[in-house]
């Protein structure tokens, strides 16, 4: 299993000693190819997952990481609760960043307004757990994106569902594309049903267990689009729509002054109506007015005379705001792009001390096999050579012994025959003496 793959939070976090954990539903690799999580990840069927990074302290049950594996040190083992594999802490990431997986949830079927009602105000698309940051939407037989999701649990919290409202990315354009074209650059991955539970325990211990199913497009496959065909559209809110109207159109100051005068009026109307509507309508009129005043420059009179009542203060404001918040989410994207880019150099660095770590290792160990082998054979000769001096040794010695054994008995003999003959006279017995000496 090289590489990174694609996991479900499979529970609530859980603290324990200080430190907090999570297990993971392990579901495909990064390009869509499934992954066995029974036979792959043994005992549990789950990947362990130490939170050591704060933004993962706040998984829910459902939310998508990814990131590559190692093994845990219970590696092997058969005990039927201990985990195989556990997620790299240093390079795990959230889904929904570049180099991941943009998770795609469905908006139902294609609407009059086209990719507009995405973004109309008081829309929300309900899913059955808490989606990407970006995320790609399906509208009929179109997908639209990327879309930043801003999503909130059910009331309750207790069934697993969210709530999710979608704003446009820094800019106003997005891509679209047919599911041809999605094809071609290489298509949708969707998962089977899994479980997981929605309490702080695993899904196979826990009382409350949700199915999920998943749809998601590889980063890679996403950077295909233009390549295979996807449209880039720009995307306006109605307020944008008719500001834009407004500009180009109502030329004389007086007309675009009745505008602003009209839609005073709508305001100060509507403040005490409580229908659905009318708020809708209210929430319309105050982004119109305020575009208005940000974009199109009704003249040095009419913002002089505005400025100095004191008017357009409060709106001002809430547009510095605005343009603070814009900026401040694209410099974020910006810097988050950066940082997947320094942590994909520090990887690709750390794998690549690790390959020359691991090539290391092994030239030492043939160093050390190839050393160990050479003193081994010296060793052998040398006890040869030795044990063959010794016996050369024990061989001479014996030839000795022998000799010696030899003139022991020659002596022995002699000395018997010179006592045997002492009686028969000194004379004789030194005559024989002489002779075995000479």
């Amino acid at each position: 299993m090289e590489g990174k793959l694609v996991f479900a939070a499979a529970q609530v976090p859980f603290e324990t000693g200080g430190l907090h954990f999570c297990t993971l539903v392990p579901l495909c690799n990064i390009d869509g190819e499934p992954v066995n999580a029974k036979a792959d990840f043994p005992n549990t069927g789950l990947c362990w997952f130490m939170l050591r990074d704060v933004r993962f302290q706040g998984l829910t049950p459902g939310q998508l990481v990814v990131g590559p594996i190692e093994p845990t040190r219970d590696w092997q083992t058969s005990a039927s609760d201990k985990h195989w594999f556990q997620l790299k802490v240093e390079t795990a990431q959230m889904a929904g960043t570049p180099d991941t997986v943009l998770e795609v949830i469905d908006a139902g079927p294609e609407e009059p307004e086209g990719p507009r009602a995405l973004i109309a105000p008081l829309r929300e698309i309900h899913v059955d757990h808490r989606p990407t940051d970006l995320v790609i939407v399906r509208l009929g037989q179109r997908f639209y994106g990327p879309f930043r999701a801003k999503a909130r649990r059910n009331e309750g919290g207790m069934d697993g569902g969210w709530r999710v409202t979608l704003e446009r990315p820094s800019q106003n354009k997005i891509w679209q594309a047919d599911e041809t074209t999605v094809v071609r650059a290489g298509g949708l991955v969707e998962t089977g049903e899994i479980s997981v539970s929605l309490e702080d325990a695993p899904p196979s211990k826990a009382g409350l267990i949700h199915p999920i199913r998943y749809s998601f497009i590889p980063w890679h496959h996403f950077e295909k689009l233009r390549q295979t065909g996807a449209a880039d559209i720009e995307l306006l809110t109605d307020a944008e729509i008719l500001g834009r109207a407004a500009r180009d159109h109502l030329k004389p100051k007086a007309k675009r002054q009745q505008l602003q005068q009209l839609l005073r009026e709508l305001d100060a109307n509507l403040q005490n109506v409580s229908e659905v509507s009318s708020k809708t309508a209210l929430a319309t009129a105050k982004r119109l007015s305020e575009h208005l005043v940000a974009s199109q420059r009704l003249g040095e009179e009419l913002v002089e005379a505005l400025v100095a009542s004191g008017a357009l203060d409060e709106r001002i404001e809430k547009l510095k705001e605005k343009r603070f918040e814009e900026y401040v989410e694209a410099r974020a994207a910006e810097a988050q792009s950066r940082i997947g880019e320094r942590v994909r150099e520090v990887q690709k660095q750390h794998e690549a001390v690790s390959a020359q770590v691991d090539e290391l290792k092994a030239t030492l160990k043939q160093e050390r096999d190839e050393k160990r082998a050479a003193v081994d054979d010296e060793i052998r000769r040398l006890r040869t050579r030795a044990d063959a001096e010794i016996e050369e040794e024990r061989q001479h010695l014996n030839e000795q012994r022998q000799a010696l054994h030899r003139e022991q008995e020659t002596l022995a003999k002699a000395v018997s025959q010179a006592a045997a003959r002492f009686g028969e006279g000194r004379s004789e017995l030194l005559s024989d003496l002489l002779v075995f000496w000479h």
